[in-house]
């Protein structure tokens, strides 16, 4: 489709070549676009990896009721992406948003304030696709942490190791492989991530958060212009293929 221009209705085409290519290399809502999706993986990944590190670390040490807290912690990943952003822009809600009367409640703000504005809509919107990411992320770290051998702790509190010295050292190796994991399946995720852009933002507020997908979705179903939407489409394949090879080029290079 990408090397047709279509009518209105999507059904006759007209063959153009590459000329949907080139007109996508130089839409300056290409580069904005790309900007934006690495802002927002980038921010995904970092918040989804160590939160998920921080509830495998709870997870993994011995107290009463940790098998039902295990389930709890599985249900953002159990609520779809599209229900997960409803909740969450009920939450950042300027009006009768959760975050507000909490910071009202104990007097961090005084008044209620608007949350998705440009300059920090993206990072909020990656703090929503963070929670529904993270029990996942938090379930490959919880079975490396599950491998690493209780004697190796044991020694390092021995040699008076601190316990940062003791996750560098001991931890850390058994978690690495793991860490690559995650980082892959968060990456392709977050690349092809729409629903919660659609139901919290609409790729605004002015565009900040119109990501690649969002791009994609406006040029094809609201502009209607299938074969400049199909070229955008495909060069989002391309760098989802290109991260992805270089996350498997780390992880076989470690081995």
């Amino acid at each position: 489709m990408s090397l047709n221009q279509y009518d209105a209705t999507g059904t006759i085409a007209t063959f153009t070549g590459l000329s949907n290519y080139a007109e996508a290399i130089t839409d300056p809502h290409l580069t904005h676009s790309l900007g934006v999706t690495f802002l927002f993986t980038g921010t995904a990944l970092t918040i989804t990896v160590l939160m998920g590190l921080g509830v495998a670390i709870l997870l993994n040490e011995e107290f009463r009721g940790r098998g039902i807290v295990r389930v709890l912690c599985l249900l953002p990943w159990a609520i779809p992406e599209f229900m997960g952003g409803i909740l969450w822009s009920f939450v950042y809600s300027h009006s009768i948003g959760t975050l507000n009367g909490l910071l009202v409640t104990i007097g961090i703000i005084d008044k209620y304030m608007s949350w998705l504005v440009p300059d920090r809509a993206i990072y909020l919107v990656s703090i929503a696709w963070s929670w529904h990411f993270m029990p996942l992320a938090a379930f490959f770290f919880l079975g490396a942490l599950q491998t690493v051998p209780q004697d190796l702790y044991n020694q390092a509190k021995v040699d008076g190791a601190k316990a940062f010295t003791r996750f560098r050292v001991v931890t850390f190796p058994h978690l690495k492989y793991s860490l690559l994991i995650v980082l892959v399946l968060a990456s392709v995720e977050a690349l092809r991530a729409w629903d919660i852009f659609f139901t919290m933002t609409m790729g605004g507020p002015v565009d900040s958060t119109q990501t690649m997908t969002y791009l994609i979705y406006r040029e094809v179903f609201r502009s209607l212009n299938f074969g400049l939407g199909n070229a955008f489409s495909w060069i989002l394949v391309v760098v989802t293929l290109a991260i992805t090879i270089i996350y498997f080029i780390i992880l076989t290079r470690k081995r």
